[in-house]
């Protein structure tokens, strides 16, 4: 996608801090699959009874003395690394999507400025566009879309491994059903993607129309406030549509992940009709299953922070290359070149990296 060549030179940049970023999320997701499966180890030491407990935290290397104290000690350990972990990792994401941020804004300026005697701008309005909205729109593809996403499937990867081997077959229909669930949400976001792209073009049109009500001094006010009436009206009717999809999309994941243990719970009770699942084994799988949700939605619904985030580089990959009233003729790096057509901004992007 072409928005790769906006955060993929930066990473590259910084590997250090990226990777460290990401070893943190793999220790805070590692710490998370402890907690309950910690929980599991707590009602075998006090119920005397054995099971899956046990045998998911030795998968993880861990083997407790069979004493409350040990337990204690441990758990109020995992949950101190967890919380470190987690703030040290969500700290150092989100520094580095605003320095990410702040090196685009700086070459954007950059390029307006370097560019304002060839009239390259667009409507003034439409330059607050990239500075707000679309800026943390590329931002949250570069935490979420590329950091997180990395980082939760390294976790999915983990919770994968125990759940397989606690409960292949139901492990089986978990990785089935959420495979399932990513395409149903990836074509959404696929018929939806003209929508979005409808809202914000006339999100950006109602604030060209706004600033030139305010700044160019117009002699008749009432037909520029009817003007804005009726972009208005239209942002209405699009924002109708836009937040009903947006709400359908957001019910839609937990709905999905609760009719996933709905079928997983009718599997388990089939299963103990011929096979039947010792206690702890169902209660450490369903525990960790709940554990993953988060994961798992932030898996289904990624295909949406794509869709917003390619539709927001575009507004940093493509400026005007042609003065709309001299049409004065296009820069010679905007001219095609063997790989493909590439905007100046494009160019310094990947220049200046």
């Amino acid at each position: 996608m072409k928005s790769k060549s906006l955060w993929w030179p930066f990473i590259s940049q910084h590997r250090a801090r990226a990777a460290t970023i990401v070893l943190l999320g793999v220790c805070t997701s590692y710490c998370t699959l402890l907690l309950p499966l910690s929980l599991g180890k707590f009602m075998e030491i006090m119920t005397g009874a054995g099971g899956g407990k046990t045998r998911a935290l030795h998968l993880l290397g861990i083997s407790l003395p069979e004493d409350l104290t040990s337990f204690f000690l441990f758990f109020f350990i995992i949950l101190i690394l967890k919380f470190t972990f987690s703030w040290l990792h969500t700290w150092l994401t989100s520094m580095f999507g605003e320095l990410f941020a702040a090196g685009l804004r700086k070459k954007f300026l950059d390029f307006r400025l370097q560019n304002a005697s060839a009239d390259l701008r667009p409507d003034k309005a439409s330059l607050l566009m990239p500075f707000a909205n679309d800026m943390k729109t590329v931002r949250t593809m570069l935490t979420k879309g590329v950091i997180g996403f990395t980082t939760d499937l390294l976790f999915l990867v983990m919770a994968l491994y125990v759940l397989i081997r606690l409960a292949p077959a139901l492990t089986a229909a978990v990785i089935i059903m959420t495979g399932l669930f990513f395409f149903i949400h990836r074509w959404y976001n696929h018929i939806s993607k003209p929508l979005f792209a409808e809202k914000r073009n006339r999100q950006a049109g109602l604030l060209n129309r706004t600033a030139a009500l305010l700044s160019n001094g117009q002699t008749d006010f009432k037909m520029q406030q009817r003007k804005l009436d009726e972009k208005n009206q239209k942002f209405i009717k699009t924002l109708w549509i836009f937040h009903a999809r947006k709400a359908l999309l957001k019910s839609l994941s937990p709905f999905m992940l609760y009719f996933l243990l709905a079928v997983i719970m009718i599997m388990i009770s089939a299963q103990n009709n011929t096979e039947r699942l010792d206690a702890g084994t169902i209660l450490t799988y369903i525990l960790l299953l709940m554990t993953l949700f988060p994961t798992l939605r932030n898996l289904i619904r990624i295909e949406n922070t794509w869709v917003q985030g390619a539709l927001a580089a575009e507004k940093f990959l493509e400026p005007r290359a042609k003065s709309p009233k001299t049409g004065a003729e296009k820069p010679e790096i905007l001219k095609k070149t063997t790989n493909n057509s590439f905007s100046l901004l494009h160019w310094r992007l990947t220049k200046q990296q």
